[in-house]
């Protein structure tokens, strides 16, 4: 998202992070949204996985790819 340029022509001044944090409240609060995005999560639950894809625009299955796969 932070090399997106449609996102920093809509958000200016708003990083991926905070734009996300802001979007899950209060399905997940933000210093959890902060620890399953740096991996320091030890679980995420499925219902998170679907809150973040919801927030994101993007099927469930996208968040599983690797970056080969996106490219």
């Amino acid at each position: 998202m932070k090399d997106d340029e449609e996102f920093k022509k809509n958000c200016p001044n708003v990083t991926p992070q905070e734009y996300l944090i802001a979007k899950a409240n209060p399905d997940i609060k933000p210093q959890r949204l902060i620890n399953i995005l740096n991996g320091k999560a030890k679980r995420i639950t499925l219902a998170e996985l679907v809150v973040i894809s919801r927030v994101l625009r993007i099927e469930l299955v996208e968040l599983f790819k690797d970056n080969e796969e996106v490219e």
